[in-house]
């Protein structure tokens, strides 16, 4: 994990850690309204564990939006897309990233078979 991200998910683990506290709920409380277990919710506190799974019922219950994260191509940060629609996107940018791979490939293949 790079020093970016990894400051980005401490921030997010405070500010959950607040809001909870701020709302009275003990880890077990918190726990019930994601949907996981308090172990597991413990761990998304202490950091041991990236809450990708709950991250809309955090956004919903806590108003914890997730971190920002570091783009592979851009090295800019993005925010962390959430739920079906984010994870839909971002598999229609990797197909379209390979589509154009494969272009290359092929484009690389005909070059080849020309000088051959």
């Amino acid at each position: 994990m790079d020093g970016m991200h990894e400051q980005a998910m401490a921030d997010f683990r405070h500010r959950l850690r607040l809001e909870r506290q701020k709302r009275n709920l003990t880890q077990a409380d918190a726990a019930r309204l994601l949907g996981v277990t308090e172990r597991t919710y413990a761990r998304y506190e202490r950091g041991e564990t990236e809450p990708w799974k709950s991250m809309d019922a955090i956004v919903e219950h806590f108003g914890v939006k997730p971190p920002a994260l570091p783009d592979a191509h851009t090295n800019t940060t993005q925010p962390a897309e959430l739920g079906l629609v984010g994870i839909e996107t971002k598999l229609n940018l990797v197909l379209g990233e390979l589509a154009g791979l494969r272009g290359e490939v092929e484009a690389l293949r005909q070059e080849l078979r020309s000088r051959g």
